[in-house]
């Protein structure tokens, strides 16, 4: 293959998925910390977030682990957990019996003009500390959040910054918060009784957990469930920026104290921190918040008989050299 052949493939693979709405007040906010309108508009004495969030374990160095950025980029691993239970009510630190449903991880680049998601499908066969070859997911349960991030470490090369966890129950309460939350449907499927139309489909707190939790309806399976997970945030961002939430105080103070029990962040991610971070931000455009899966070369069957995902070692060698250099924009195709 020419490197001109080979360089359309990777783009074409790399191919990324742009939010109708910046999704940056869901990253650096709602979905991570709760405190997403405290950090961008700078209302910073309406909760702190050491008492909103719960932690969920701290990142300790280890032999061999990715050297921290010199450069100023950040990465952030979200976690969406399967569990029913609140953040605060579990130890996310330790072993439990528990999975990351979504895998997510948010590259901030250093000039701050661009924010990508990376999401990791969980059923992907990776290396797990301690444990050799496994469903990338398994790491969660044994091992917590510090186990979980050492994985992705040592799947992408990145160094973790922070992390952040959000359970189930934290999507019902947002969408609930908001009263409704619009999505763009691209496949029509059916979870139970409900059926979720191709195009612009409402939904409230539970249809809104069902949709982003469905993937045995598709063909492709957790592929379209994560993009049905990126479709519920652009959906969730545009109702927030709707409804002025986020920039009436009242507001917010009402939508963090509704969903921050859900979420839970890593012991060393200070208030200061998260609003260094969303105020160094506060200057993207949607256009500038992208995302994208990562490579994969399909699905497979493990030794012992489990459904897989394959990763493509090839153009991960790709992915992990795009993070080294702060240039995961470099991996999609050109607009037009």
């Amino acid at each position: 293959m020419t490197d001109h052949r080979a360089r359309r493939r990777r783009r074409s693979f790399f191919r990324r998925h742009r939010l109708a709405m910046t999704s940056l007040l869901v990253l650096v906010g709602v979905v991570i910390t709760g405190v997403g309108a405290l950090a961008i508009f700078g209302l910073t004495t309406i909760r702190s977030a050491e008492d909103a969030l719960d932690d969920v374990g701290t990142l300790t160095d280890y032999a061999g682990r990715p050297a921290p950025a010199t450069d100023g980029s950040v990465n952030l691993l979200l976690l969406g957990s399967d569990s029913r239970e609140p953040v605060d009510d579990r130890d996310l630190a330790g072993s439990g019996p528990r999975r990351a449903d979504t895998i997510m991880v948010a590259h901030i680049a250093a000039d701050r003009h661009s924010v990508e998601l990376v999401s990791i499908p969980r059923d992907t066969w990776v290396e797990v500390p301690g444990h050799g070859q496994a469903k990338v997911n398994a790491a969660l349960a044994w091992g917590g959040v510090p186990l979980q991030t050492r994985t992705i470490e040592a799947l992408t090369g990145a160094r973790i910054d922070h992390a952040a966890v959000v359970d189930f129950g934290g999507v019902e309460s947002i969408v609930a918060t908001l009263g409704a939350v619009t999505v763009q449907n691209d496949v029509e499927f059916r979870r139970g009784d409900r059926v979720f139309a191709e195009g612009a489909v409402t939904l409230d707190g539970p249809s809104a957990l069902e949709y982003v939790r469905e993937r045995y309806a598709f063909a492709d399976g957790d592929f379209q469930r994560m993009r049905n997970q990126r479709a519920l945030v652009a959906g969730i961002t545009d109702r927030l920026v709707s409804t002025r939430t986020l920039t009436d105080p009242a507001r917010v103070s009402a939508f963090v104290e509704t969903t921050a029990g859900h979420i839970g962040v890593d012991s060393s991610w200070t208030t200061s921190d998260m609003i260094g971070l969303g105020l160094s931000l506060r200057q993207l455009r949607p256009s500038d918040v992208t995302s994208f899966t990562m490579p994969v070369s399909g699905t497979g069957t493990s030794p012992d008989g489990q459904s897989i995902v394959v990763v493509d070692d090839s153009m991960l060698d790709d992915l992990r050299r795009a993070f080294a250099d702060d240039d995961l924009e470099a991996l999609s195709p050109p607009a037009g």
